[in-house]
């Protein structure tokens, strides 16, 4: 266990490490520099390499990698160019109301996707079954954002039952924990079920498909045949025997979560890291664009290596997967 420990991890480090240095070529690839969206209406070519010394744009590129890779190590990704504060803290301080969001999508996607994904399995190639597969079609067809404005519409700016925006009053205002917590979920839910809906398409098709199998499996016609109440087959061979899939799955479509809630941030005007990085990326604040990209990289690329030794724990003949012995030696 502990060399397929090692193996992933050098694996992450090698690809974070990869994913970080190309990150960075495109970024700089893109045509001017930073430092003149800050300079005056009258241009000072003395004041912009002021800035370019400061910022550390007139070294080679080389230099400029292994420069900004150092101080990355250690979460040191400078200044915002707009508002002057410490990259990091502006990250950490936008990651909880995307965390927030991600973790009630994702509630919301097993919520809806897995009982359906379960009563097609059961009833397979029956009306029920075709009329789920093709709601479960349309919500994966329809983009977060469209399903984001058009409950936005209904829920909010007509019947008013839920707020459009405004989360960031609970990180100011001096209130409980409880109410801070409550307010939250309230301003999340319409955002979070936006992001859900699409979720549950995704977690209805696989889930469908490995429900069949499990269903078909020898051990549960066996379950069957002893009389075993239909809810113990489910809850004591079914779902166990579906969690490795599930991890599995949530390996696949950790960067799909990411990347949706990034629309739905800026629809709902959560001032969260998706929103974050929108707003660096109009204005070119580079060292948050870089800062906010490397942190995304580095949450999806570890949630996944645990993800999979989660898998390989659950499951040992994931493990055939892995180089041989003499290679990890």
């Amino acid at each position: 266990m502990k060399k397929i420990i090692l193996y992933r991890l050098i694996v992450m480090v090698s690809m974070l490490i990869a994913g970080i240095i190309l990150l960075f070529l495109l970024v700089k690839i893109v045509p001017g520099s930073s430092t003149t969206k800050f300079l005056s209406t009258g241009f000072n070519i003395e004041r912009q390499r002021q800035l370019e010394h400061l910022y550390s744009e007139n070294q080679p590129l080389i230099q400029q990698v292994f420069s900004w890779l150092k101080n990355a190590a250690v979460l040191d990704f400078g200044h915002s160019l707009q508002s002057g504060r410490e990259v990091t803290s502006i990250i950490f301080q936008s990651l909880k109301p995307t965390i927030g969001l991600i973790l009630l999508a994702t509630f919301w996607g097993l919520l809806i996707g897995f009982p359906t994904a379960l009563l097609s399995a059961l009833h397979s190639h029956s009306k029920t079954d075709h009329i789920l597969s093709f709601i479960m079609v349309l919500l994966f067809s329809l983009p977060a954002f469209w399903l984001g404005l058009f409950l936005l519409q209904f829920f909010s700016l007509q019947f008013g039952w839920f707020p459009s925006s405004q989360l960031f009053l609970y990180r100011t205002e001096n209130i409980g924990i409880l109410r801070q917590i409550a307010g939250m979920l309230h301003h999340l839910f319409l955002p979070s079920f936006s992001l859900g809906l699409g979720l549950a398409a995704y977690f209805y098709k696989y889930f469908k498909n490995e429900l069949i199998k499990i269903l078909d499996s020898e051990h549960i016609l066996a379950a069957k045949a002893f009389g075993l109440p239909p809810t113990k087959i489910i809850f004591y061979h079914v779902i166990p025997n579906l969690i490795p899939h599930f991890l599995a799955l949530l390996t696949t479509i950790t960067p799909i979560i990411f990347s949706g809630s990034v629309t739905i941030e800026y629809i709902f005007a959560i001032p969260g890291l998706g929103r974050t990085l929108v707003q660096a990326a109009t204005a070119r604040d580079m060292p948050l664009i870089m800062g906010g990209a490397a942190i995304t990289f580095l949450l999806v690329m570890v949630l996944n290596t645990l993800l999979e030794l989660i898998i390989v724990m659950i499951n040992p003949q994931t493990r055939s997967d892995l180089p041989d012995e003499t290679y990890l030696q």
